[in-house]
């Protein structure tokens, strides 16, 4: 780029710039033996000022075992996703569960769990009793795009209209958002990640 360039021959750059897409495709990954996944997500409506929780638990053919909406107060994000998930938890060790992997789409909170990170004090308390069942449960922790989380996406959003937690042990007493997604991952139905590319720089060609 030659900074020499006009104001003119910088707004001709900008005007013709493109941005270059990466499409990944993303599925729902069913599981080997009698293995049992969790996927949990938060959610927050700005327009209403109210956050959710939800999560759903599957066997391996994508049977749903049970999925949870519930209304909680709102901090941060990465406190949305801790509870999610500890909920989800929580449930499943007081039911027996066994063979458990727990899918989050947030890095940050899956390293929290991990011990990767250092968990903020306001999730600490949280952290701590999740990477204790985790433990003691042998439960698996993997990191899943948001595209692959839909079902989870669905019921943590239908919990901020709620006044109350909501367990849900019939698929089709969930929310159709959510109802919906759970279709398309049994069904292998794809969705995609679309992101643009990333650069090492900014190249011009001149104008």
């Amino acid at each position: 780029m030659d900074w020499n360039w006009t104001w003119n021959n910088l707004c001709k750059v900008a005007e013709d710039y493109k941005i270059h897409l990466k499409s990944t495709m993303v599925l729902w990954e069913p599981l080997d033996s009698n293995q049992w996944k969790i996927n949990t997500d938060g959610s927050f409506s700005a327009n209403t000022g109210k956050a959710g929780i939800g999560g759903v638990v599957r066997k391996r053919n994508g049977q749903m075992i049970m999925a949870f909406s519930a209304p909680v107060h709102f901090l941060t994000n990465n406190y949305s996703e801790v509870q999610a998930a500890l909920f989800a938890i929580l449930w499943c060790c007081d039911h027996n569960c066994q063979e458990l992997i727990l899918e989050l789409e947030t890095l940050l909170v899956v390293n929290m769990i991990l011990g990767k990170y250092n968990t903020p004090w306001r999730l600490k308390e949280a952290v701590t009793l999740i990477q204790q069942k985790v433990q003691q449960h042998g439960i698996k922790i993997k990191h899943c795009y948001r595209e692959g989380n839909e079902v989870a996406d669905g019921l943590a959003k239908h919990a901020a209209t709620l006044a109350q937690q909501t367990i849900f042990l019939n698929e089709t007493e969930m929310p159709a958002e959510a109802r919906n997604a759970m279709t398309m991952d049994r069904r292998q139905i794809p969705n995609f990640r679309i992101r643009p590319k990333k650069h090492s720089g900014w190249i011009f060609d001149p104008p």
